[in-house]
């Protein structure tokens, strides 16, 4: 990854205003998987399930398909705010854009599934505790590398703050109540820098700055009676404007230009990008 950006619901809206009418954006994702479907293709010898291929077909990263320009980090509160934002930039700014919901299947449903044919005690119509344990360290592991590495993979990220998930009074600003946009903004600060091939002969001249941000409590259902809080930091984060995802669109789908022009009105300063 290259550079991250954080925006806001807010800033969503007015891009909604601001250009009236944007596309749907279409799904990436085949037909429905199931795990039964997929078991005799990922069961290795003496009935040990094959981790790796399991995690390539349900969470896929590793072919020419999945390269993307942006990697869009949400709360699923605002998935459809999260929908709107790919949409834009895909559809009127030629960037692909990486949203979970539209490329990889279920956590949950491989989750269920699996705990369905290997957790179930039908003897006492319950579910064994250590094994669902067990089942769900396994399928976050894969969620979790499947994270990093399409985000390793992205040239830029922008996280979607949310006003609207706001909750607890009592716990600090500096924290999230979600454990997946914990991992994904760790992500983001500690994922090695990488330069885009286009800048690498002129990377010497280019100077990074930090910008204040404001860090937001935020969580992911307000049913949950279980609540474990993180702290993050986006003091390094940008901030990206409506205005700033708005001009983007000058440049019609030179998706290059498009990134580069987002670069140089934030990131880099004091620096001609003649390439381009």
């Amino acid at each position: 990854m290259f550079l991250p950006y954080k925006t806001t619901v807010n800033e969503i809206n007015s891009l909604i205003r601001k250009t009236h009418a944007i596309k749907p954006l279409s799904s990436e994702k085949e037909e429905k998987k199931s795990f039964s479907f997929l078991r005799d293709y990922v069961m290795g010898e003496h009935g040990v399930i094959n981790g790796s291929k399991l995690q390539s077909v349900w969470f896929p990263t590793d072919n020419e398909s999945f390269l993307y320009d942006i990697f869009i980090s949400h709360s699923h509160n605002d998935l459809d705010k999260a929908k709107i934002l790919a949409s834009w930039l895909e559809n009127y700014c030629g960037l692909k854009c990486f949203l979970d919901a539209y490329v990889w299947e279920s956590a949950d449903r491989l989750l269920k599934e699996i705990d369905d044919e290997y957790c179930f005690e039908k003897n006492t119509g319950c579910y064994n505790y250590n094994k669902r344990n067990f089942s769900t360290s396994h399928i976050h592991a894969m969620l979790s590398m499947a994270i990093m590495d399409i985000m390793d993979r992205t040239e830029c990220s922008i996280f979607i703050q949310s006003d609207q998930s706001i909750s607890l009074e009592n716990i600090r600003n500096t924290q999230t109540l979600s454990p997946w946009l914990y991992e994904e903004l760790s992500f983001m600060k500690k994922l090695r820098m990488q330069i885009p091939s286009r800048y690498k002969r002129l990377y010497d001249g280019v100077r990074m700055f930090s910008s204040d941000g404001n860090t937001q409590c935020m969580m992911e259902s307000k049913e949950s009676s279980l609540n474990i809080a993180y702290d993050v930091d986006l003091s390094s984060i940008q901030d990206l404007s409506s205005e700033q995802l708005l001009s983007l669109y000058q440049n019609g789908n030179a998706k290059f230009r498009n990134l580069d022009k987002l670069y140089v009105s934030t990131y880099i300063k004091n620096f001609p990008l003649n390439r381009l």
